[in-house]
């Protein structure tokens, strides 16, 4: 009963998207969507067709939808995730699906460092570097695609080509794999980016519940005063925010564990979210 609950609120809301298409920007310049919304779009008809198999939804992964090779997965950027289910329907025999499937494939070649066409620069020690600020996100989004995708490549005995490579299932899984274990602590500076595990984890991740005391239920602090006490200090968080990976080291694997340094301490939703999938997979 929850399910189809789920499934009937899941379909008004693509059908309200759909009907008045727009982009929020209000929040910008901290959330700016700079792919615009066909991206999302896109990505909830193709989960939408793959719970309910309802010709309109495929109507509009067929007919409507904009899409293109990219080489990032992201809150902003959802092109490749989509592709990647697509590909998933196209080895299963919806042929239409086949543009999909390049461009899955497409990503793939772009980010794995062996390719001859990819575009994500890998810092010293191995990690995937997109971007400076929070570039977690960017490792663990592409590390949960590609062992998905792997598993997919195994399931149908397919490989990746970019130009004159060929790109095994295993290939993939290891990429992966390799990026979850340098966050995790096999990297350069031997230290974990995951708040509470591993060896020398980082103290001060950029975030306010960890970082504010427990008060007496009276005591009142002012915005400002807040800073003085505890975001502008060298001070460990009074409370760990167990299980968080940070935003990460920069493209010279540079890391450092400062609260008011945001980009290497900042945790994310979407850098964590990612993160359970592939781990998932390698627990498994």
């Amino acid at each position: 009963g929850y399910s189809r609950k789920l499934l009937r609120s899941a379909r008004k809301l693509f059908q309200f998207a759909n009907q008045h298409r727009g982009t929020f920007d209000g929040a910008c310049p901290f959330y700016c969507s700079y792919s615009g919304y066909h991206d999302e779009l896109l990505w909830a008809a193709t989960w939408l067709y793959i719970a309910t198999r309802r010709p309109i939804y495929l109507k509009y992964i067929r007919d409507e939808s904009t899409t293109s090779i990219v080489s990032e997965f992201s809150w902003d950027l959802k092109l490749a995730g989509a592709q990647i289910l697509l590909s998933q329907l196209y080895w299963e025999g919806r042929k239409e699906f086949q543009t999909f499937q390049q461009q899955a494939d497409g990503y793939i070649c772009s980010v794995i460092p062996e390719s001859p066409y990819h575009q994500a620069f890998v810092t010293p020690g191995g990690l995937v570097h997109f971007r400076d600020g929070a570039n977690a996100q960017y490792v663990t989004s592409a590390a949960f695609l590609f062992s998905v995708y792997s598993d997919l490549l195994a399931r149908h005995n397919k490989q990746v080509v970019c130009g004159y490579k060929r790109f095994t299932s295993v290939h993939l899984m290891n990429f992966a794999k390799r990026q979850m274990d340098y966050l995790l602590g096999d990297n350069p500076l031997n230290r974990s980016m995951m708040v509470g595990f591993g060896n020398n984890p980082p103290l001060r991740a950029h975030h306010r519940g960890a970082s504010v005391p427990v008060m007496a239920p009276a005591e009142e602090v002012n915005c400002g005063m807040s800073f003085v006490y505890w975001y502008n200090t060298d001070k460990p968080n009074p409370n760990e925010l167990t299980g968080a990976i940070l935003g990460g080291p920069d493209r010279q694997d540079n890391f450092v564990d400062s609260r008011v340094n945001s980009s290497y301490t900042e945790p994310c939703t979407y850098v964590n979210s990612a993160a359970i999938g592939v781990l998932a997979r390698l627990a498994k």
